[in-house]
C-alpha cells in the first residue's frame, strides 16, 4: 500500500538516464479506481508539465524510470484534495488528505481524510473506502454507515527510524 504523499516530488528520469523531472500530482480515473499515472514537472524552465502514464514505467521504487510521456488529459489529485466530505445528514466528516492505493497495480483502496478542526488536525485521520463515496463538483458523499478504519499517527517509542510512524487500528 502506498499514499500519495509517498510520490510526490519523487525524481524521475528517462531510459537513457537523464533526470527529466519530478512527480507533481497524481492523475486518477475515479470510475476505474486507480492511478492512471503521474503529473511530471520538469527540471528545465522552458519546458512544459507533461504526464506519465502507469503503463510507460519501468521502475519505481527510490525514483522513477519511465520509457515514454503523454500529453493527454486526467483528473489530478490536487483538484479534490481539501475537499470537504459529508455524509447522508449533511455532517461534515473531514477534507481529503490523501488518497491510499495499491503501488504494484494502481488501484485505489480509499481516501483519507483528516479532521477539519484547528485542534485536533494533525492527531487522526479517517480512511473511508472508495465504494463508499460519491465524488461531486463541491463535496465528497459518504454513502456508507460508519466509518470502521482511522488512522492515528503515533509515535512509536524505540528505533530513531520509525518514531513517526503511521498505525492503521479497527476502531470499535
Amino acid at each position: 500500500m502506498a499514499k500519495s504523499r509517498d510520490y510526490l516530488y519523487k525524481d524521475v528520469m528517462n531510459i537513457s538516464g537523464e533526470k527529466i523531472g519530478y512527480i507533481k500530482d497524481l492523475l486518477v480515473d475515479f470510475g476505474k479506481s486507480e492511478v492512471v499515472g503521474f503529473k511530471i514537472n520538469p527540471y528545465k524552465i522552458m519546458k512544459k508539465g507533461f504526464n506519465v502514464l502507469k503503463d510507460d514505467i519501468i521502475y519505481q521504487r527510490d525514483q522513477l524510470i519511465v520509457k515514454d510521456t503523454a500529453k493527454s488529459k486526467f483528473i489530478e489529485f490536487s483538484s479534490i484534495m481539501n475537499m470537504y466530505v459529508v455524509d447522508k445528514c449533511f455532517n461534515i466528516l473531514g477534507l481529503v488528505s490523501e488518497i491510499i492505493f495499491d503501488d504494484e497495480e494502481f488501484t485505489i483502496k480509499g481516501i483519507s481524510i483528516r479532521d477539519y478542526n484547528l485542534w485536533s488536525m494533525f492527531k487522526s485521520r479517517r480512511i473511508l473506502l472508495l465504494k463508499e463515496l460519491i465524488i461531486g463538483e463541491e463535496y465528497i458523499f459518504y454513502i456508507g454507515e460508519n466509518p470502521r478504519i482511522t488512522l492515528e499517527c503515533m509515535p512509536i517509542i524505540g528505533n530513531r527510524k520509525n518514531h513517526y510512524r503511521d498505525v492503521y487500528y479497527e476502531k470499535a
